[in-house]
């Protein structure tokens, strides 16, 4: 089942996640409106806002009379969340009407609409694909005008069973005969041929207006941007296989945005990029102690081990099923402070601590990268002499635990980083205690490819365009993690994670 094809439950449910979950960091006036004041919400929502639930009231009268708590969030962009919902009782536990909708809150294009649970006439049949096609497009048209004439029909797919039953008609935007990245819709059509949810691109909305979109004269031949993809070219060891005795082989990747400028060859930077940042290897004296626990009572000494415990403190183990064979949880807390241990074939792989309130920094990032190489030099593998910083370069909006700083670092074979066998440290920044760290489980000496006589990054390149050629699409930039409104047009690889086997020089997936 293709992501936006996704039954009304999981997507409803993600709604709702993003409605009551919002991060703490985020400011989020909040208002909630009586049903008996309903006029009150035009002071909450913009003139654009408005005429948007004023369109979805078309679609569901009975929203008119619905209580609307309004929420605020401006974290990629500027959005607005309204929650409708009808009690049946005094005590408002039960309702009886409940929708969510998500709008831009600047020009009040419509983001998210689902109509979770609306007293209305309910369907007895499946729809079909044809009834998608034929109702989907003039629902669109309802929110975003003749702006749908830059809209394509991708694809239809029925979903669910039943009553339940939806078809998902996906739109995706395209420019001057080029697509425009992560702007989209999902609409889905229920068995009586009404509106269900509505589910828009991260993009979606931003910039509507098609004569913004530059056109693609002037552009550079994909070609021509060799060099720049030569420096961000990454060298790294990568395991063979599943599994681990099968050795590591050394391959090329590119580390960077995805995206060139197909104008200027210019990373730009959009949305949730991720990409990594390497610091200078540091020198370590390798301890190669593995530390074991089989049993509740012998977590506790086992944790001692790397950090200080209070007296008395007992482990249980956690209920559930475990991700991979041989793995197993215990947690017990103390206080104010949770502890948190994993281990795979009885070897401490994982632990943490949690502590609440947290406390403001005091120490520095480079005194705490300096406890964190100290902490883990005894637990570090014979064969290993160097750790390389890494950093994930991601947007600021990520939900990290406040008052903490976790480090990550690479073992190094021949120079070059070992990628999948990272060691990682958090540390308390007011105290400067280890309050996290995460280990890898080995069983036995790794082997590792000689690298000696790896192909040259100019080989590496040719070899992923070859293979994985660069298309054109536009883009809307981020800066400090917010979108931009002026779309730009670039240049991205065909498939995000193709790599070059650096010995033999041939592309691998």
């Amino acid at each position: 089942m293709k992501p936006y094809a996704t039954k009304k439950l999981m997507i409803t449910a993600g709604a709702a996640a993003l409605l009551f979950s919002s991060p703490l960091w985020v400011t989020q006036p909040q208002v909630t409106v009586q049903a008996a004041a309903v006029k009150s919400t035009q002071t909450q929502l913009s003139k654009a806002a408005q005429k948007t639930v004023d369109k979805l009231i078309k679609h569901y009268p009975e929203l008119k009379n619905a209580e609307k708590t309004i929420l605020r969030n401006n974290q990629e962009r500027d959005v607005i969340q309204i929650q409708f919902r009808i009690f049946s009782n005094k005590e408002r536990t039960k309702v009886s009407l409940y929708a969510d909708a998500k709008i831009d809150a600047n020009n009040g294009m419509l983001l998210f609409f689902s109509a979770h649970d609306i007293p209305k006439k309910k369907p007895t049949t499946s729809p079909t694909e044809a009834m998608g096609k034929e109702k989907a497009p003039s629902v669109l048209k309802d929110f975003i005008g003749d702006a749908i004439k830059q809209y394509q029909i991708d694809e239809i797919t029925v979903d669910g069973e039943g009553a339940e039953a939806v078809a998902n008609v996906r739109f995706v935007r395209v420019v001057n005969q080029i697509p425009v990245k992560d702007d989209s819709y999902v609409v889905a059509i229920n068995g009586v041929g009404e509106l269900d949810y509505i589910n828009a691109g991260n993009t979606t909305g931003l910039q509507m207006d098609a004569g913004k979109f530059v056109a693609p004269s002037g552009v550079k031949n994909p070609d021509e941007f060799g060099k720049q993809l030569e420096d961000m070219l990454h060298l790294s060891y990568e395991q063979k296989a599943r599994d681990i005795s099968a050795g590591f082989r050394p391959v090329y990747s590119l580390n960077f945005s995805g995206y060139l400028d197909a104008r200027s060859g210019a990373e730009v930077e959009s949305g949730w990029t991720k990409k990594n940042k390497y610091g200078k290897p540091i020198p370590i004296t390798p301890g190669n102690q593995r530390v074991f626990a089989k049993t509740n009572e012998e977590i506790a000494t086992a944790l001692s081990t790397f950090i200080p415990l209070p007296e008395g403190i007992m482990f249980k183990m956690t209920k559930g099923t475990p991700v991979l064979a041989g793995e197993k949880e215990y947690d017990a807390v103390v206080g104010n402070k949770k502890f948190s241990v994993r281990t795979v074939n009885d070897q401490i792989a994982y632990f943490h601590v949690i502590e609440n309130p947290p406390k403001q920094k005091v120490i520095t990032e480079a005194a705490a990268e300096e406890k964190a190489v100290a902490f883990l030099q005894p637990f570090v593998d014979a064969e290993v002499t160097e750790l390389v910083p890494r950093m994930e370069l991601v947007p600021q909006m990520i939900n990290r635990e406040a008052g903490k700083q976790k480090f990550l670092f690479s073992p190094v074979h021949q120079g070059i980083m070992v990628e999948g066998q990272g060691y990682s440290v958090t540390v308390d920044m007011h105290t400067g205690d280890i309050v996290s760290a995460s280990l890898p489980v080995t069983t036995g000496k790794l082997s590792y490819d000689d690298a000696s006589n790896v192909v040259g990054p100019e080989q590496a390149v040719q070899a992923l365009l070859k293979a994985n050629p660069l298309t054109m699409s536009y883009v809307f930039p981020s800066l400090n993690g917010r979108y931009q409104a002026t779309p730009v047009l670039v240049y991205e690889p065909k498939e995000r994670n193709g790599k070059v086997d650096a010995v033999t020089g041939q592309f691998i997936r």
